[in-house]
């Protein structure tokens, strides 16, 4: 390694694979050689390391943890000082006991803080502890990274973030692999006739992504001999496998379990839905973009903004049951209408949120803070 090499910390609550996680996955394949890495997981779950290409010069490290389970501040920061980064990268609420660190004293390095959302305990609303508690530690970050418009304006005007170090870098996904093609196969396996309506889910079966408004939605429309698909695992299964016994849907709707690889299922799908009671920039939506889907959605996070003006139409208030409905017989009733609402989105997806857009824009990021250069520039350097 070379002396110009930096030296990255990345610090995870988990490291299981999950949206910021497959994320730094993605980026940090990119990054040139003059990074090397070394991850950490407050709770040593480091599943998503699997994920890496093999050869980068990444290591992980083992957190102490009491038998009584938490973290040890003084013990993390111990850690982190015999690591001895050139920049520390900390990742959601989770992370924040190394800006407490930064609060105490026990700087270590310059702080690079990302925040991609909330979790199902703040659907409703952000618990007032954590507000506070962000107002106190995000001023220690030299910068706040968040993947959506809409937390952005939560971070200046809720986090009291000023706006010049509150830095807004969207998700991107990888358009050589998420294009249209033939889910014929896909069909196929699941017993689906080519020539059937079929919508599609992509996400964890869990309370905030509501797969149940999906599925009640899809009894709702009626829709002659659609199919409904649901890609990905969870605790909500249970109560879809109830919903189909009362709705005599036996049949018609299929789970496909967690796909390393997906594209085979979009590709399968005449519609995308989410469903979700909350979301910021979700990587799903991208992907069915990047596959010349049109998209049924509720209106949250940045969902509306991503998508192309062809589509808002079918992107409903978040509790118009009916409105998500009606989408997805719209949608049904003109194939030329998916087309050019699918094809809209493939071409907003290509100009605003590609994976080599995503990981420029964190190699710049990186290389500004590892070499120790302090904040004179604006996030508005990043804008697209």
């Amino acid at each position: 390694m070379t002396s110009e090499s930096r030296h990255l910390v990345h610090v995870f609550s988990t490291f299981a694979p999950g949206g910021p996680q497959m994320r730094a996955v993605e980026v940090l394949g990119s990054l040139p050689s003059r990074f090397r890495h070394t991850v950490l997981a407050t709770n040593n779950v480091l599943t998503a390391r699997e994920k890496l290409r093999p050869g980068l010069p990444v290591e992980f490290a083992e957190v102490p943890r009491p038998a009584g389970g938490g973290v040890r501040r003084g013990e993390l920061g111990a850690l982190l000082r015999k690591l001895s980064p050139d920049l520390l990268l900390t990742y959601n609420w989770g992370a924040t006991d190394v800006l407490w660190l930064a609060a105490m004293g026990r700087r270590i390095a310059h702080i690079v803080h990302a925040e991609d959302g909330f979790g199902p305990d703040e659907i409703r609303g952000q618990l007032p502890r954590r507000v506070w508690t962000r107002r106190l530690l995000l001023r220690f970050a030299e910068v706040v990274v968040v993947p959506s418009r809409t937390l952005e304006e939560i971070a200046v005007k809720t986090w009291w973030m000023p706006r010049r170090r509150v830095l807004y870098v969207p998700n991107g996904i990888d358009l050589g692999r998420f294009t249209s093609g033939n889910g014929a196969a896909f069909r196929e396996k699941f017993g689906i006739p080519d020539d059937a309506f079929v919508v599609g889910q992509v996400a964890h079966l869990r309370g905030e992504k509501r797969p149940s408004r999906l599925l009640e939605a899809f009894a709702h429309a009626s829709i002659p001999g659609a199919h409904l698909v649901f890609v990905g695992d969870g605790p909500e299964r249970a109560l879809l496998d109830e919903i189909i016994r009362q709705r005599s849907l036996d049949g018609r709707v299929h789970f496909a379990g967690f796909l390393q690889n997906p594209v085979d299922a979009y590709r399968a799908f005449d519609v995308f839905a989410l469903s979700s009671d909350t979301e910021q920039m979700p990587i799903s939506v991208l992907e069915a973009m990047g596959c010349g889907l049109p998209v049924v959605s509720t209106d949250v996070g940045d969902v509306k903004e991503m998508l192309a003006p062809a589509n808002a139409p079918f992107v409903t208030r978040l509790g118009d049951e009916a409105a998500y409905a009606q989408a997805l017989v719209q949608l049904f009733q003109s194939a030329e209408q998916r087309r050019r609402v699918g094809h809209a989105n493939r071409a907003r997806c290509a100009a605003h949120f590609s994976l080599e857009q995503q990981n420029n824009a964190y190699r710049d990021l990186y290389d500004r803070f590892a070499a120790g250069s302090k904040l004179a520039w604006r996030s508005e350097h990043f804008r697209s």
